[in-house]
């Protein structure tokens, strides 16, 4: 038991050895050219904000169009529908006037014949 306790303990102790030195913070070299990439990197960000300002609008603009569209072909169709409805009666007037026609023309005829 005592020997593999030695065992770890020492891998611990070698462990401090090889990683001992990182307690201390890295704090990355700065550069030089910090401002202007500060500046280069607000500059985009302030493109970027005016670009989706931009696509926010056009998106709302043609969602507002959309619906207007939607609308107006509910319109047309309910009217296409009411028209074709109207035409079919009147056809059926139409052929209902003609059957009556082709009717009485069929009965004075025969009252013609009848009459001779």
């Amino acid at each position: 038991m005592s020997s593999s306790m030695v065992h770890l303990d020492n891998q611990h102790d070698d462990s401090d050895e090889l990683y001992g030195d990182l307690d201390e913070a890295y704090t990355p070299p700065i550069s030089k050219n910090k401002n202007n990439s500060n500046s280069s990197i607000n500059t985009n960000v302030s493109k970027l904000q005016d670009e989706v300002r931009l696509l926010r609008n056009q998106v709302s603009s043609l969602q507002q169009e959309n619906e207007v569209l939607k609308r107006n072909m509910g319109t047309l169709f309910r009217t296409a529908r009411a028209e074709i409805r109207r035409k079919d009666l009147r056809i059926e007037e139409l052929e209902r006037m003609d059957y009556s026609a082709y009717m009485l023309q069929k009965k004075r005829s025969s009252e013609k014949e009848i009459r001779r």
